[in-house]
């Protein structure tokens, strides 16, 4: 496995409420395991055991085809297979149970109501 399999970029996760308005901004550092084990056996189900290793695959960004860099609409996991690649692509949804874990504190602070949508 590469050693940083999303390379070296600076991961920020920004909180809105419906309306727009900014809630929280907070770095973190992606876990990658699920992911790359995600799309691994989704290699695994088209090409069989043989795959690859799991730990093989690299992570890119897909950028979010309004906004551009630095925003992102999901990520690439990709893998060598044959002499080409095997690609399976994840939205920005991977993140949501980051997003949930963050909003709790928010509820509590009362700046969101108790089930409050936000994005």
């Amino acid at each position: 496995m590469a050693a940083e399999p999303g390379g070296d970029m600076l991961y920020v996760i920004q909180l809105l409420k419906r309306d727009g308005t900014a809630l929280r901004r907070v770095r973190f550092e992606p876990d990658w395991a699920s992911a790359l084990e995600w799309a691994w056996f989704q290699g695994v189900r088209r090409h069989g055991a043989e795959f690859c290793q799991p730990g093989d695959g690299q992570v890119a960004p897909r950028w979010h085809p309004e906004t551009g860099p630095p925003y992102l609409s999901g990520f690439d996991v990709t893998f060598a297979v044959n002499g080409g690649g095997e690609q399976h692509g994840l939205s920005i949804e991977y993140w949501k149970p980051l997003a949930r874990a963050l909003s709790s504190p928010l509820v509590k602070d009362g700046l969101l109501e108790a089930g409050e949508t936000f994005t």
